[in-house]
């Protein structure tokens, strides 16, 4: 867990949506909206989940169940990438939610090993942070592999560099 990233997120099941056309009918949605972003997911039993991320500043303050479904609920209305699928359809499931998951491994390599992206730690697949750090992970994972590969000796100072590149990167979100 890292305590920098404060995200929530909240989801639910709906049956009774629209899904998207021919062979997009099993394809996942996502959009940003405003302070986030949502997805929806076809399920296997005609449901979708539908959910929205957020910083939790963006969330109102007393927030109860009343609350937060309703902040959700217009989360939803007011993405027209969403709602279109969403309108004829009702929630199934009563709203859950979750917060804080983003973590960070200890250890990103050892010897002929090197973790990258979402396998050496997780803050969000969507928004800019999360993208970043899994892209230049693997930019770093590269230098590393080729000042390894090229001259066998590098390999521990090319590790090394890769360990403290990627703590600075994930530090720096």
């Amino acid at each position: 867990f890292t305590e920098s990233m404060k995200s929530l997120a909240m989801w639910a099941e709906f049956e009774g949506a629209e899904r998207m056309e021919g062979d997009r009918r099993h394809h996942i949605l996502t959009t940003s909206c405003d302070g986030g972003w949502i997805w929806m997911i076809p399920l296997h039993d005609g449901r979708v989940s539908v959910g929205l991320v957020t910083a939790k500043e963006a969330l109102p303050h007393g927030l109860n169940d009343r609350t937060r479904t309703e902040f959700f609920e217009r989360a939803l209305r007011e993405s027209p990438d969403v709602w279109t699928y969403l309108q004829s359809g009702r929630r199934a499931t009563d709203l859950r939610y979750g917060k804080d998951w983003s973590y960070r491994v200890e250890r990103r390599c050892g010897p002929g090993w090197l973790l990258i992206g979402e396998a050496s730690g997780f803050v969000d697949p969507l928004l800019s942070y999360g993208v970043n750090f899994a892209t230049n992970s693997g930019v770093l994972a590269g230098i590393a592999i080729h000042n390894s590969l090229n001259d066998g000796r590098m390999e521990p100072h090319a590790m090394r560099f890769f360990q403290e590149s990627g703590d600075k990167l994930y530090e720096d979100l």
